[in-house]
């Protein structure tokens, strides 16, 4: 079994989204399914449409028809399952405000594919950052040793 994956940008993604999308593409290797990832921005057939809301006119048509669920502001992003096509069987759609928001979706569906049985890839999520500067806490008594 094998599976499609299309890149719908108008520009070729940066060095980070590529080994997100290699990411996807070995996580789907290790559940024993190929993964090819063409890197068009034309409508054409496929089981995966990703890429960033202002970079793809698929996406933006999409969401002009209101048939796609993206939060506003910086690195917001949806997993979803939708007919892209009306004559079309249902595709799952990874899109993004921006490439890092596009990122954390990709990195978000490498670890669906590892952790869960693919016929629950498709459970929608759309989140954004609940700040505005993504970053790590760690906690830290600062207790010196005596």
């Amino acid at each position: 079994m094998g599976i499609i994956i299309r890149f719908v940008n108008r520009e070729q993604p940066e060095e980070s989204t590529n080994i997100a999308l290699e990411q996807v593409k070995e996580s789907f290797m290790r559940q024993g399914v190929t993964a090819e990832i063409l890197f068009s921005p034309q409508e054409a057939p496929a089981d995966f449409f990703i890429g960033t809301l202002n970079e793809s006119p698929l996406l933006q048509k999409l969401a002009a028809q209101k048939r796609i669920d993206l939060l506003p502001g910086k690195e917001s992003l949806t997993i979803q399952e939708l007919a892209v096509n009306d004559n079309g069987p249902p595709a799952v759609v990874v899109c993004a405000a921006d490439t890092r928001g596009l990122n954390y979706a990709l990195y978000e569906l490498a670890e669906r594919i590892d952790s869960q049985p693919l016929n629950e890839l498709t459970t929608p999520v759309t989140e954004k950052p609940f700040l505005p500067i993504r970053e790590v806490f760690t906690f830290h008594n600062f207790r010196r040793p005596q």
